[in-house]
């Protein structure tokens, strides 16, 4: 059933790769998943969010659906084990370290999937049809921060001029000061109906896991993919860097994805040209052709 598997995997300009991503050929299941560190400065580290729910869920045989609320489940031993509360729910949010993912089990006709936060699902079908399989509803309130930071950047270029080396660095850190409020109020919305679902170790984030199960009729390839590698766009595109990144991906496959992102994220290091929140995302994608 599966002819090929590609994989592009590349940290961003933090100082630590907070995606993961599992291949597990022998049991049909494949995951994308993205972790996301405490606001606080005393809060678990995202990457052992997102290592903890690809340990548990590496080996698993069960479904995408059971999957999930298995690693959610390890992850809330993993997250209280870290920090001083005693549960998971007396954490404030802002203190809780995430991950989205999405992850799906083939069937010999059909595709069983479960998705939360923001890493995505395409399908491609025979006739190049597109279909997006989950939402993001991460990128909701992330739009309200992104907008937020180009307006600042934009004030502060037009104050101080194009900043060389290390004035960019505190330009990109003053940015990050100036949206905190918005970052904050975002992330207490976590697992709520008004906000996002997501990893968090928590009973509330089984309420919001998406899954299902799909007849891959004429389903020619497959597309598990984390927010990083949204194709950048200008403020006065009304393209979606969702959709250009899933065409972009049919079409040329993922290493030649990864490089155009690159390039254009690489051409803007102030993001002013393509707002965003950090100059570069961590980038993971796995493209299952069939045969």
């Amino acid at each position: 059933m599966i002819k090929s598997v590609d994989v592009v995997y590349e940290q961003g300009s933090n100082e630590n790769n907070e995606d993961q991503y599992i291949l597990n050929e022998k049991h049909g299941f494949f995951a994308v998943i993205d972790g996301a560190t405490s606001l606080a400065k005393t809060g678990m580290p995202g990457l052992l969010a997102s290592q903890t729910v690809r340990d548990s869920m590496a080996e698993s045989t069960a479904s995408p659906l059971a999957a999930f609320q298995q690693a959610n489940a390890a992850l809330s031993e993993t997250a209280v084990a870290a920090s001083e509360y005693l549960s998971v729910s007396a954490t404030p949010k802002e203190e809780r370290s995430t991950c989205g993912g999405t992850a799906v089990r083939f069937h010999e006709d059909a595709l069983e999937y479960a998705h939360l936060g923001d890493c995505m699902l395409f399908l491609e079908y025979s006739d190049g049809t597109v279909r997006r399989v989950t939402f993001d509803h991460l990128s909701i309130l992330d739009n309200l921060a992104i907008r937020e930071a180009h307006h600042y950047r934009m004030k502060w270029l037009e104050e101080h001029g194009l900043p060389p080396g290390d004035e960019a660095k505190r330009m990109h850190k003053e940015v990050k000061e100036h949206i905190s409020p918005t970052l904050l109020t975002n992330r207490r919305k976590l697992n709520e109906s008004n906000g996002y679902g997501v990893f968090d170790g928590s009973k509330e984030a089984e309420r919001f896991i998406e899954s299902g199960t799909i007849p891959l009729i004429n389903v020619s390839k497959v597309l598990l993919i984390s927010d990083g590698l949204q194709y950048p766009v200008s403020p006065e595109s009304d393209s979606d860097g969702w959709s250009q990144a899933a065409e972009h991906s049919f079409r040329h496959g993922v290493d030649s994805l990864l490089a155009a992102v690159n390039e254009l994220e690489q051409s803007d290091p102030l993001c002013y040209k393509y707002p965003r929140l950090k100059p570069a995302d961590d980038k993971t994608a796995v493209l299952i052709t069939l045969k």
